[in-house]
């Protein structure tokens, strides 16, 4: 039988608390470093283009983070309390 991750690691609410918001980090992190380069791609070209007030810019982008790297941020963790 497959365990879910929650029979599998046994983890706490405190830890839940702590994956969430430490996967939460990752993704401002991600986010803050390909901004102003997506930002660029898409505002540059318009410099050159008639002017527009209603032109429309918008950026799309997908991040992903795998489960795994909730088990390292949970190790992390637990190795930091028990030593």
């Amino acid at each position: 039988m497959v365990k879910t991750l929650q029979e599998k690691f046994k983890i706490t609410e405190e830890e839940k608390e702590l994956i969430i918001e430490r996967c939460a980090d990752r993704f401002r992190d991600y986010v803050f470093m390909a901004a102003e380069e997506m930002t660029q791609r898409m505002v540059i070209p318009l410099w050159n283009e008639p002017y527009d007030p209603n032109v429309e810019i918008t950026l799309n982008y997908r991040v992903s983070q795998l489960v795994a790297d909730m088990v390292v941020i949970l190790g992390a963790h637990r190795r930091k309390i028990h030593g």
